[in-house]
């Protein structure tokens, strides 16, 4: 009986410390079930932060610059969760900022008509830009458009060692060298896009036939510019075309994962609105031919709608570098003003200071819109100024007209009413300054006060050319374009005299005179004595856009106005001058009503219908009327036959 009792013991200590394992191993599988669990949700919240999708992007140059790579991990933080928005500048694309008060974050240049160096770097930094560079590469001094250049290229002779081909190329590589050189020493990464739209069939170095040579070319670029010249400020960037081919031809084009940080594609005539199905098709091509790199439009109309990605993230581009400024067909300034303000684009306010600099203040006026000129016949119309500091605070914001201070406000929200401004003309912008003292200018808007437009939809007379009525449409964005010469002439009929002191003028994409005389006339426009000049303008400097003129002069009685226009400034020889608007504002009470120029334009209407039409209007209108009397006493005797 003790015998049981000592092994029932015993056992009950075994089983004790059996279950004291037991409970310590289950204690430990739960905790280790519960931290992962934690670990799992923790590490799947960073996923989602910082948007590495759990997977890591690395820069194909190990030795990449510093500052690249902070911008290079940035995109990874951001990549499929933000689209960086951007643009490409160019003589023809007005700053989005003119229109929608805001900066994009990337600012993309053409290496090409690159201008002067150490002022865009200066500008980069001022402003904390992230830069982007592609380059038009003229080889040989030749046009980079195939069907542009005498002289075609052979990239099997460029790519041989030891060729004339070959010796020029690295010639010219070198003084591109040189100046992305300058770029690293100052500090600045570049997202490099050399041979862009590769697999297209408009530029040389695309060879269609072995798109091998091509592929080569980019080889050799890379090593020179990276291995030999030691460009580690430089981050790579491939971008397609958006010419139809298979994806397994499109990959022939692909450099391969080696020689490319950022793939992507240049996407243009898709509906931005709509055709969401278009541009993810387009994100799965470049996803195949680019495996495992980030994604971005290089080129485009405009950013595509957000709204396509609030259901899957998926397709999400990193950035978009529209090639269009607004107002343009392609690019509405409604449009514009929508993507820029939307919650996922990403704009030069909301870039976090990447680099450590002292930066400008952000400023721009959004409201009005400027659109050539906005006319107010309200007595206080409202200027809505919007200011921000990346790297501080705004201490105050100052808006001038014409070049006089309006008013200072030291608090948001920066809303000026113009209360003790007199009728008239007036170019406004607005001047921001930190708490460091940097000072920013904000875009110029162009408005009228208490002002009627007596040049509007009035006859116009052209020497030349085309779209002489689009200067009266009141619309910047039309023109009168002449004849490719170096003197033009057009005037304009008001129809009736009225006292004039003020001209404005909107000049065209590039061409405008650099010289032009005004004339008025009271009548007998055909006679070369009945004007007098009233105005010269001389010395024009060449402005590549947004040149305009705004004129004052003692009043005078005109019914006639005309504009002789002379040499074509900076020698801009392709095509004539270009004349978007004509302004001509008199005090609204001299405003001929409505009723009035309805009249008067039926009037004229009717005064320029030559007498056959008027002649053969009336037999069609007399046979009609006979047809009508015809079957009416025809259906009158049917019913009295009843």
């Amino acid at each position: 009986m003790e015998t049981n009792k000592r092994e029932l013991a015993t056992y009950r200590e075994k089983t004790r410390e059996l279950s004291l394992v037991v409970y310590s191993y289950t204690t430990i599988i739960k905790k280790w079930v519960t931290t992962t669990k934690k670990l799992f949700k923790y590490m799947t919240l960073l996923c989602l932060v910082f948007s590495f999708n759990c997977f890591s992007y690395e820069p194909v140059n190990k030795n990449l610059s510093h500052n690249a790579e902070i911008i290079f991990n940035y995109f990874q933080n951001i990549y499929k969760t933000k689209t960086l928005a951007g643009y490409n500048v160019y003589p023809h694309t007005p700053d989005i900022y003119e229109q929608t008060g805001k900066h994009g974050a990337i600012w993309a240049r053409d290496l090409k008509w690159f201008g002067d160096v150490e002022k865009n770097i200066k500008h980069v930094k001022d402003n904390g830009y992230i830069l982007s560079i592609h380059w038009h590469w003229f080889f040989n001094n030749e046009s980079a458009w195939i069907k542009k250049r005498k002289i075609p290229v052979d990239i099997s002779k460029m790519i041989t060692g030891g060729t004339p081909e070959n010796i020029q190329m690295f010639l010219e590589l070198a003084k591109v060298a040189d100046t992305l050189e300058r770029f690293r020493d100052a500090g600045v990464p570049i997202l490099w896009r050399p041979l862009h739209e590769t697999d297209g069939d408009w530029f040389w170095w695309s060879d269609i036939k072995n798109p091998e040579n091509t592929v080569k070319l980019w080889h050799i670029m890379y090593d020179y510019m990276t291995n030999q010249r030691q460009l580690n400020n430089l981050i790579w960037v491939y971008s397609a075309s958006i010419k139809q081919q298979t994806i397994a031809k499109r990959k022939t084009f692909y450099p391969g994962s080696d020689y490319v940080d950022i793939s992507g594609i240049d996407i243009y005539h898709v509906d931005i609105k709509k055709d969401k199905d278009k541009y993810n098709n387009y994100h799965k091509i470049m996803t195949e031919v680019s495996p495992g790199k980030m994604l971005a439009l290089g080129e485009a109309d405009a950013i595509p709608n957000p709204n396509f990605y609030n259901d899957s993230n998926n397709h999400r581009w990193l950035y978009v570098l529209p090639w269009w400024g607004t107002p343009h067909s392609k690019r509405p300034i409604n449009w514009a003003i929508k993507t820029m303000s939307h919650e996922d684009i990403v704009t030069l306010d909301e870039l976090p200071i990447l680099i450590e600099q002292d930066l400008k203040p952000n400023i721009g006026i959004t409201h009005p819109i400027d659109k050539g000129s906005t006319w107010f016949t309200q007595p206080q119309p409202t200027i809505l100024v919007e200011a921000n500091d990346r790297g501080g605070s705004i201490t105050t914001v100052a808006l001038y007209a014409n070049k006089k201070l309006i008013e200072e406000q030291k608090k948001t929200p920066f809303s000026f009413t113009l209360d003790n401004v007199k009728s008239g003309s007036y170019l406004l912008y607005a001047v921001a300054t930190d708490d460091t003292g940097n000072k920013a200018t904000s875009n110029t808007v162009r408005i009228v006060l208490n002002k009627g437009d007596i040049a509007k939809n009035k006859d116009v007379f052209v020497s030349s050319g085309k779209g002489g009525s689009n200067v009266v449409d009141g619309d910047v964005t039309t023109y009168w374009t002449a004849e490719k010469s170096d003197n033009e002439w057009l005037y304009i009929d008001l129809e009736d005299q009225y006292l004039i002191d003020n001209i404005n003028l909107y000049w065209g994409w590039k061409i405008h005179p650099q010289e032009f005389i005004i004339e008025i006339a009271t009548s007998s426009p055909e006679i070369s004595n009945s004007w007098s000049i009233i105005h010269t303008e001389t010395n024009i400097p060449y402005t590549q856009w947004k040149l305009s003129h705004q004129i004052n002069f003692p009043k005078k009685n005109a019914r006639y106005i005309k504009f002789s226009l002379k040499d074509r400034a900076g020698k801009q020889f392709w095509g004539g001058f270009r004349l978007t608007t004509v302004e001509i504002p008199i005090d609204l009470a001299k405003m001929p009503a409505l009723s009035q120029q309805i009249k008067k334009k039926m009037q004229k209407t009717l005064n320029n219908i030559p007498n056959t039409y008027v002649i053969s209007l009336t037999i069609a209108l007399l046979l009609l009327l006979a047809i009508y009397i015809k079957f009416k006493n025809h259906a009158t005797r049917k019913k009295m036959d009843r």
